[in-house]
């Protein structure tokens, strides 16, 4: 089957034992090989938040070696108090540390797979807001590029772009990984068999056609 990734809520824990035991039973599921967790930083910053609790509460419980994706986003205060994510919100100084702590966490395993990053700034008001749009980006890329070993850091950025790859193309042909399977072949293994064949022929992998540089047309 496809694999399953598994991410924290922000809104529906009422207090530190609903929170252990949703990542008590998010640990459980993630022990299954089809199963990851994705990590909404601005999520657990609002849920512990809204508990009264500290920010970094749940650190400790999350299962790192089995998070393969990492969120960033804004939050909205409501008139209440209460605390919600916001897409259409800078990030702020509260996910920003967290982040800064979960990065070296990430970066200190010795992991099988590549994390991925994602800032989830989606509402249509940031084409208002471009210069703060792109900052977050930027100052995303900087921390996880501090946080990693610099004799690593080529060889993980290698990793990252073939990870990158494989998940568009599980995305565009779902049924790929289950028809190698059925066929007694490794999707890994084609997928890095497949990458060779393309370097040594000296070819070029694009998504679109804007890609291919004129002179090479």
């Amino acid at each position: 089957g496809l694999p399953i990734w598994i991410e924290n809520a922000g809104l529906y824990s009422e207090g530190i034992s609903d929170i252990r035991h949703s990542w008590e039973h998010a640990h459980e599921l993630s022990k299954h090989n089809y199963c990851s967790l994705i990590y909404d930083v601005a999520h657990a910053v609002v849920e512990a938040n809204n508990n009264q609790l500290s920010e970094d509460c749940v650190l400790g419980l999350v299962p790192w070696e089995k998070v393969i994706e990492i969120h960033l986003s804004g939050i909205n205060h409501s008139p209440d108090g209460s605390m919600h994510d916001g897409h259409n919100q800078p990030i702020p100084d509260s996910v920003w540390k967290q982040f800064i702590c979960l990065t070296r966490i990430l970066s200190s395993l010795n992991r099988e797979h590549d994390v991925f990053y994602t800032v989830e700034h989606t509402s249509p008001t940031w084409n208002e807001h471009q210069d703060n749009y792109y900052a977050d980006f930027e100052k995303a890329k900087q921390l996880v590029y501090q946080a990693t070993p610099l004799e690593n850091y080529h060889t993980q950025k290698k990793r990252y772009m073939e990870s990158y790859l494989k998940k568009i193309i599980r995305g565009e042909v779902p049924l790929l990984e289950t028809a190698c399977t059925q066929r007694g072949f490794d999707f890994n293994t084609l997928f890095s068999q497949w990458l060779e064949h393309n370097k040594l022929a000296n070819k070029r992998i694009t998504f679109n056609y804007a890609d291919i540089p004129p002179h090479e047309i």
